[in-house]
């Protein structure tokens, strides 16, 4: 008897697609809470689809397609794509606030953390580039699993260093003090003043009383081993 099976391969790529699409906007949403600012999470946005678009390159030079594997790479890369260019789209909007001008906090904030934004990607991509040198009937599997995430994360790092710090000097502009938060935002950041705080007392006890910071974290660990 014939069975076509690729109904359900299709059904599985749509679902893919479908949890990207969400995860993008979750994760531009996520951005705007805590950057508060329009322009700064359109700048950190951009990073997903060029990351995307970039990755979408090099797997078509590889001879990759739009498969499964690929799509969940690229899922499981959505939240770290951004990470680049709010690292430095934060430093850059902390030397605005410093007083410095547009080119002046784009180069000093994008070079004051270039090594820290290195180190993260090299990080990941450090994980993922062994799964993609996989050998059998495994390696061919997840071959183009580890690659596109590490294209992916690639891309990201260019932006972050590139991309990101252009647009804050020549689109961003300088910061309005005077401006009226928005009131969804002003709520937000209500609600991570008090976090703050609140971890700020649990940070105060676990300095002051390191003995019980190591046996709790041994005795989750003992726990997690049982499991």
């Amino acid at each position: 008897m014939i069975r076509d099976g690729s109904k359900w391969i299709r059904y599985n790529v749509e679902d893919v697609t479908e949890a990207i699409v969400i995860g993008i906007l979750l994760a531009v949403i996520t951005v705007y809470f805590f950057l508060g600012n329009f322009r700064s999470t359109v700048i950190t946005g951009l990073a997903l689809p060029n990351s995307m678009l970039g990755a979408f390159v090099l797997m078509w030079t590889m001879g990759f397609t739009i498969n499964v594997m690929t799509l969940l790479a690229l899922s499981l890369a959505v939240g770290l794509l951004v990470d680049d260019a709010i690292v430095v789209r934060e430093n850059i909007f902390r030397k605005l606030e410093e007083g410095k001008g547009v080119m002046e906090a784009a180069e000093t904030g994008t070079t004051e953390v270039t090594l820290a934004v290195i180190g993260t990607s090299l990080t990941v991509i450090a994980v993922f580039l062994p799964v993609g040198f996989l050998s059998g009937i495994v390696g061919q599997f997840f071959k183009q699993f580890g690659l596109t995430v590490v294209f992916a994360m690639l891309i990201s790092l260019f932006d972050g260093l590139a991309v990101a710090p252009m647009l804050s000097a020549y689109f961003a502009g300088k910061i309005d003090h005077n401006a009226k938060p928005n009131k969804a935002v002003e709520l937000f950041d209500k609600f991570q003043t008090w976090l703050e705080r609140q971890y700020g007392k649990v940070m105060k006890v676990a300095l002051k009383r390191p003995g019980i910071v190591l046996l709790l974290s041994l005795g989750i660990f003992i726990f997690r081993s049982y499991l």
